[in-house]
């Protein structure tokens, strides 16, 4: 029987041998000492007997043997050669009571090559054992900029905590965000059981995955798990689930999946669509559409954030634009530990469509519109990578760069205060938009940048005796509460003076968002087949996004502004063309380009006129860091793909 083994395994190694021949390939394994010529040059490190994925054994240490194998680890030599006695009498062996002594390997990179025991490893890939015990010893390349080696050793630090090898991604940040997925510590070293579970719950989930079409994607079973983990967020409930259960779930978000494999994921749509010419018969049909139920979801309630109570404002602008065609509900003081209930009372209520206006109201967003794909939900946020849901949100830089201008022409001194929130996508935009707004009408103008999210931060120091002082702060007002300052206002003394403010136009957002829904523009933004997320990621120019000034601004100033604007809306002009430096670097050097969609999105560096930092994650306050884990600067994710115009 074992002589047949080796006939097959022949016949399977001159297969791989003839393919990679076909291809241009290199038709032997790769060898290691031809990869590192010099291995002497580098730091090594003994890991001991480790248990080795078969599929990451793809090579051997010196070139001594690697004719004997294909590719695949499969035989090349004829039956008659004391090459393939060995081979048969390894297999008899194995077949009786297993191959038991480990193999001596070199690990680069987490692959392996083999120094001692090429036909054990033959044999055990043969009879596809998932696991090959070898003497390890690491090979440590030195670090550099590499997207390779920047991965490698992110594996390296995730390697030191759980012991795990066979765990790939794709992106950089992966290995992190998996422990944030699993609720886990980013220092927690694995026990025994963590270990164990994990693995138990990974083979489960590579054979559900496997088994719907996962092993022809592009992409890794570690990139599908997060892909999973970002939707099923409890870890500890998912992780006991049976094969059967997981490609339950798995074939329900498959689309989410497939979206993971594309190099663009998010598409933004920077203008709303025009709505489809309506031919002749149209307009001698009988109109009156069909009543839209819709359904809010807020965070906080209207009569405690003016957040929420420009949402509520939007609202209400459709109950007046549509009558008797729209009837719309209010879910409201939601978390999004509470939002999930409420997305599924409001669809057990009749609602086809829901906007859920909290970005943390994500994840909840994303199971709902998975288990009931016949309703729409919108999340406002610039934090879409899911086919399953759409999100919005305006262009703000736009009217925050009009508000900078404003404040370097009324401020003398140059010296502006800037009071931010949350470092999340699109809040660093805002920030060196109105940084360069006024540096463009005072070139001396400086930034004082504070965070209201950051431990212990204080506004008095921005305050000053005598002198005036001007500071952005708040969009609005505090609905329920004694007016007070907000947009970009003076302060002289104990007197606040508004000066201008940047507004929201939810109601002009929310109608035509409506619109869309009753008309082909919702499928004709989303051509079937694409697999991209989508993000309506609307300014000025769509008239949701404005300036509001005020009569006592210097008649010049207004005029300034009003160009700004009609350049702006006209896409004539940019806040972000031409030359750009951040803090300690130049962003920009070409006067006549102008900054992509994507890269004012995923801003992650200060102007040069900005005095201030971006905080990290252990400086911002606790009750804001779930936003910021979720949609702060720097994630990952995300791969944008603008379409439309800027």
């Amino acid at each position: 029987m074992s002589v047949e083994h080796y006939r097959k395994a022949l016949k399977s190694g001159e297969k791989c041998y003839q393919a990679h021949v076909a291809r241009g390939q290199y038709p032997y394994p790769p060898t290691l000492e031809e990869i590192l010529p010099d291995m002497s040059l580098y730091a090594t490190e003994n890991l001991g007997i480790v248990q080795i994925p078969s599929e990451l054994m793809i090579g051997t240490s010196t070139s001594g043997r690697k004719t004997a194998f294909a590719p695949n680890f499969m035989p090349l030599l004829p039956l008659d050669t004391e090459f393939s006695a060995k081979w048969i009498s390894l297999c008899r062996a194995h077949e009786a009571e297993g191959i038991r002594e480990p193999v001596k390997v070199y690990e680069y990179m987490n692959h392996f090559y083999v120094t001692e025991g090429n036909k054990r490893v033959s044999v055990l890939k043969f009879f596809n054992d998932p696991i090959i015990m070898g003497v390890v010893t690491r090979i440590l390349p030195p670090k550099s900029d590499s997207f390779e080696n920047r991965l490698y050793y992110e594996f390296l630090d995730f390697y030191k905590l759980t012991g795990i090898n066979y765990l790939s991604f794709g992106r950089l940040g992966d290995y992190k965000l998996l422990l944030e997925r699993m609720h886990m510590a980013q220092d927690q070293v694995w026990d025994q059981e963590d270990r164990l579970n994990f693995r138990a719950f990974y083979q489960r989930f590579c054979e559900a995955y496997h088994g719907l079409g996962g092993k022809k994607l592009p992409i890794t079973a570690g990139d599908a798990i997060l892909v999973y983990l970002k939707i099923h967020t409890d870890y500890t409930t998912v992780r006991d689930k049976l094969p059967a259960e997981l490609r339950s779930d798995l074939s329900r978000l498959w689309d989410d999946i497939l979206l993971r494999c594309q190099s663009h994921s998010v598409t933004l749509l920077m203008q709303p669509s025009d709505p489809p010419r309506r031919t002749l018969l149209d307009r001698l049909l009988p109109g009156g559409a069909p009543r839209i139920k819709t359904a809010f979801l807020y965070g906080k309630t209207p009569q405690t954030s003016h957040w929420t109570y420009s949402h509520e404002l939007g609202r209400l602008h459709l109950q007046q634009t549509f009558g008797d065609q729209i009837a719309t509900s209010v879910y409201d003081g939601l978390t999004a530990d509470t939002a999930g209930a409420a997305l599924e009372k409001a669809i057990a209520a009749g609602n086809t469509i829901i906007f859920t206006t909290a970005a943390d109201f994500i994840e909840p967003s994303l199971l709902a519109a998975i288990n009931h794909p016949q309703v729409k939900i919108l999340n406002c946020s610039l934090n879409c990578s899911h086919r399953y849901i759409r999100t919005y949100y305006g262009r703000m830089y736009e009217a925050k760069f009009l508000i900078g201008a404003i404040a370097g022409s009324v401020c003398a001194s140059g010296r502006i205060g800037y009071v931010a929130d949350y470092p999340t996508y699109g809040m660093i935009a805002n920030i060196n938009a109105f940084a360069l707004g006024a540096r463009m009408v005072n070139p001396r103008s400086v930034i004082d940048l504070r965070w209201s999210t950051v431990e212990g931060w204080d506004r008095q120091p921005f305050y000053a005796a005598n002198d005036a002082v001007f500071l952005s702060g708040a969009s609005e007002s505090q609905p329920g509460k004694a007016p007070g300052p907000f947009g970009l206002y003076g302060i002289q003394g104990d007197t606040f003076s508004d000066i201008a403010m940047p507004v929201w136009h939810w109601g002009l957002f929310y109608e035509r968002l409506i619109r869309s829904t009753l008309n082909s523009t919702w499928k004709s933004d989303d051509p079937s087949g694409t697999f991209k997320a989508l993000n309506y990621w609307w300014g000025m120019s769509a008239g949701v996004i404005d300036v509001v000034c005020s009569r006592r601004l210097p008649a010049d100033t207004e005029k300034l502004i009003a160009v700004l604007r009609q350049a702006i809306c006209s896409g004539s002009f940019s806040p972000f063309s031409g030359r750009l430096a951040s803090q300690d670097r130049i962003i920009q050097k070409n006067t006549s380009a102008c900054l992509s969609p994507v890269d004012i999105i995923t801003m992650d560096w200060l102007g040069e006129n900005v005095r201030g930092h971006i905080p990290g994650l252990n400086e911002i306050v606790p009750s804001a860091r779930p936003l910021v884990r979720l949609q702060g600067v720097g994630s990952h994710e995300q791969q944008w793909k603008a379409v439309g115009q800027l």
